[in-house]
């Protein structure tokens, strides 16, 4: 996927759910799970992770990206990841 040309794709957006774009475009769903989860997880450790991930960028050009990777869309052998899909 890495390979295909972005140039005439759509933008991440809300019209694809958020799909693709920076992970901060989760942060308010994210804050309220913490707050849902406040007696179960460090919260203050998930926000100091959370931090880390969204001050970071992509540094080259757009690629494709698989944009709602689930559990089910993994493949493992050997205990390594060795293909993610998607129906």
């Amino acid at each position: 996927m890495h390979a295909a040309s972005t140039e005439d794709g759509p933008a991440a957006g809300r019209q694809s759910f958020f799909r693709s774009s920076h992970p901060s475009a989760y942060s308010d769903e994210v804050e309220q799970a913490l707050l849902a989860l406040a007696d179960r997880v460090d919260v203050q450790r998930c926000r100091q992770i959370w931090l880390e991930a969204t001050t970071t960028a992509w540094p080259a050009a757009p690629v494709c990206a698989h944009g709602d990777l689930a559990v089910d869309d993994l493949l493992v052998q050997h205990g390594r990841l060795s293909a993610v899909i998607d129906f």
